[in-house]
């Protein structure tokens, strides 16, 4: 699993994309591989796309939006017959204000 980047503002929009590729011990994708993934999400975050998922080609995508509250997301991947795969994102608390979510100014 590949994260475009390992942080988010935690201000319950940021995101990020999240490659998930099957590849054999010379880290070459296994472009025929249709396996099923399932994840699991832990944290102040939400998964965005399918759970589970088929492969295309080896290959898949999902997305990880922030919660409000700052911490670690860990994001688990499983697939039948393989060790599972972690990965964590920092979720870190907003530096600048925001609006009010209760709309009271």
């Amino acid at each position: 699993m590949k994260p475009d980047y390992t942080e988010l503002i935690a201000d319950g929009t940021d995101c990020v994309r999240v490659v998930i590729e099957l590849q054999d011990k010379n880290s070459q994708t296994l472009h025929l591989s249709h396996h099923s993934v399932f994840f699991e999400i832990a944290g102040p975050g939400k998964l965005i796309g399918e759970n589970p998922f088929s492969l295309e080609a080896g290959r898949g995508v999902v997305f990880i939006q922030a919660g409000r509250e700052s911490g670690e997301i860990s994001l688990k991947a499983h697939v039948d017959g393989l060790p599972p795969m972690e990965i964590i994102i920092n979720n870190t608390a907003m530096q600048e204000e925001i609006v009010p979510v209760n709309g009271n100014i």
